[in-house]
């Protein structure tokens, strides 16, 4: 039997992706073309959160240090998602 059929691998999440979706919910504003599109909005995410250092974690006190990003992190993200809105803007 192989790991994956062992282990429950649902309670292993990415803080990143919960910062990804708060900033590009406010930058969407500007891309109505990417916001009546869940694909593009989905490729934007996804192009995003491969640009940046992930923050897995699993538990409850793993959570609270992960979704207190600091203004770095933030900044980071808020740049990888202006570049991914670029990139796949230009794709639709």
């Amino acid at each position: 039997m192989s790991l994956k059929d062992e282990l429950d691998l649902t309670p292993l999440k990415n803080a990143a992706v919960n910062w990804v979706v708060d900033i590009l919910e406010t930058e969407l504003e500007a891309w109505p073309q990417i916001r009546a599109d869940d694909d593009a909005i989905l490729d934007v995410m996804a192009y995003a959160l491969n640009q940046i250092k992930p923050r897995y974690y699993v538990t409850l006190l793993g959570n609270l240090y992960a979704q207190a990003p600091t203004d770095e992190q933030i900044e980071e993200v808020r740049t990888a998602v202006r570049i991914s809105l670029e990139k796949i803007s230009k794709d639709l």
